[in-house]
């Protein structure tokens, strides 16, 4: 069973209302001595107070029904400036009830659209985002500055790397001397032993990292072949599937059967 719309819940808009929403709109302006207040709010509850279709943003209170969602980020307003007893504010001592005092609950018959403007750039900054991604997606493979900063990554990838398995191997071959010469120190007394101590540790780490180094190389070569042998068989596999679907090409001059 298909889901129905929910239906909107709206108050019909009396002057008491209609110069509430005036009096509180003010503050969205950064020179006005209450925005402090007003910037406490969260972004959409500050928003549907500013853009309410009521208030500064209509002539006049003879308008179609509020909806009820501005309703609370009225509320939200008004506890902020009672809790932070902001005297002088308009809303400092009042009640939703004296306020919607008299705004009889109405459901129109047909949606109301309330335009946000400032929604309205959101959602243009994302799609334009969203449609300058897929473009640089598109074009990743025959845009020649995104071939050359593609290649230029490639150059620097194996570049790094290789400085950091020089730098590794620098300290290994360190650690690995002063490892055999403290541990020859604690043996012998002879500076010759504790060198040559030194020496066999040097030598033992360097056997060491060069067995992980090839055993990396190795496994790393058996994943690309891996790999390229399993994309060509998808090539080949997508290429037989093309040539089925488009069938046999028919003859440009068939022969014409000789009556018997």
């Amino acid at each position: 069973m298909p889901l129905r719309p929910r239906p909107q819940l709206c108050l019909k808009v009396t002057a008491d209302l209609h110069e509430t929403f005036a009096s509180v709109q003010k503050d969205a302006d950064p020179e006005c001595s209450f925005h402090q207040e007003f910037m406490k709010l969260i972004r959409d509850e500050r928003e549907l107070i500013e853009f309410a279709p009521v208030g500064l943003n209509r002539p006049t209170s003879k308008q179609p029904p509020l909806h009820i969602r501005y309703v609370y980020a009225l509320h939200s307003y008004m506890n902020i400036i009672n809790d932070d007893l902001v005297e002088g504010h308009p809303l400092f001592g009042k009640t939703l009830q004296g306020i919607f005092d008299g705004c009889a609950l109405e459901i129109p018959s047909k949606e109301l659209t309330f335009p946000n403007p400032n929604q309205e750039k959101r959602k243009k900054a994302l799609y334009t985002r969203a449609e300058e991604r897929q473009y640089k997606k598109m074009i990743a493979s025959v845009d020649p500055d995104a071939l050359r900063e593609k290649k230029d990554l490639k150059k620097a990838g194996p570049t790094v790397k290789n400085g950091m398995i020089v730098v590794h191997m620098m300290v290994g071959l360190f650690a690995g001397f002063f490892g055999g010469y403290m541990i020859a120190k604690k043996f012998t007394a002879s500076e010759k032993d504790h060198m040559l101590g030194g020496l066999v540790g040097l030598m033992f780490v360097f056997l060491l990292e060069m067995f992980v180094y090839l055993f990396t190389a190795c496994k790393a070569e058996v994943y690309e072949n891996e790999r390229l042998r399993e994309a060509r068989a998808a090539a080949v596999q997508n290429f037989d599937k093309k040539g089925r679907g488009r069938g046999k090409p028919k003859e440009k001059n068939p022969k014409r059967k000789k009556n018997d």
